[in-house]
């Protein structure tokens, strides 16, 4: 069992490894900048965050969706969304996302992420969308909220 302030997971760690071993590259599926730069990012990553993926075993390279919301800093950064997978479960009620009455996805709630810097949250869901071919069971969802991400590809940010 993992706890992350409120959130408490059972997570299978190796089982996530093995599957992140075959899955492919971010830059496999989308070769748009915002993509680009993040794959391009993830060597800078603070040693917190590439512990906090370690730890549940997930690959950072290789998110099944990156989103990339707007520029920050003057186009120097960017904000992004996004999400993992990983094999688990969510053992309290702490799903980041809130539903609207028809079950469909609303909004964030914010008081349900995990901080794990400054400029890098998490959230989990056991809504999984984009699961991906031979993803072992249960899964589990990690959504990402990254401020700051710096832009370090020759291209201009144009978000």
């Amino acid at each position: 069992m993992i706890t992350l302030g409120k959130i408490r997971l059972e997570i299978e760690p190796e089982r996530t490894r093995r599957f992140y071993q075959s899955a492919r590259p971010l830059t496999e599926g989308c070769s748009c900048d915002g993509c680009v730069n993040y794959a391009a990012g993830i060597s800078r990553l603070p040693r917190e965050v590439t512990a906090f993926f370690a730890r549940l075993g997930i690959d950072p390279a290789k998110p099944a969706e990156i989103m990339t919301w707007y520029a920050e800093d003057d186009g120097k950064s960017v904000f992004y969304g996004g999400f993992y997978h990983l094999c688990g479960k969510m053992l309290s009620d702490s799903d980041c996302w809130e539903y609207n009455a028809e079950g469909n996805c609303g909004h964030v709630n914010e008081d349900k992420l995990f901080a794990v810097t400054e400029n890098f949250s998490v959230g989990f869901t056991n809504a999984v969308a984009l699961p991906e071919d031979g993803l072992p069971e249960p899964v589990l969802q990690m959504e990402i909220f990254v401020h700051h991400a710096p832009w370090v590809i020759p291209q201009p940010n144009t978000y």
